[in-house]
């Protein structure tokens, strides 16, 4: 899942983010999604190679539905506003849920 926010420069420096590049999550970065989620107000979007074909197919095919991916996500907040983006995009999603991997203090999620 992509989170995008604006957000200031202490932000950026507390995570060691270097603007218009990008790189992949380790563990100093695990703070920031919960941060973004409750300070940044993040816009999220469904992502990853395969999620990202299907839902340029379902936009051009035009009819909710038309196009379903299968796929495996968290039992978490993360998980569920994953399957709300897709779904808002007109998927058929069936994701696998697991564990728990984060923590549900709140739930940012749309049902």
């Amino acid at each position: 899942m992509d989170m995008i926010a604006t957000v200031d420069e202490d932000f950026l420096r507390k995570y060691d983010i270097v603007v218009n590049t990008s790189s992949l999550a380790e563990e100093r970065h695990m703070g920031l999604f919960r941060e973004m989620v409750d300070d940044w107000e993040p816009v999220n979007i469904a992502s990853g190679a395969a999620q990202n074909t299907v839902r340029v197919a379902q936009w051009m095919m035009g009819s909710p539905g038309a196009t379903a991916y299968m796929g495996c996500i968290g039992r978490d907040d993360y998980g569920d506003t994953m399957k709300h983006c897709i779904s808002a995009d007109g998927v058929n999603v069936h994701y696998m849920e697991v564990g728990s991997f984060a923590p549900r203090p709140h739930s940012h999620a749309h049902t």
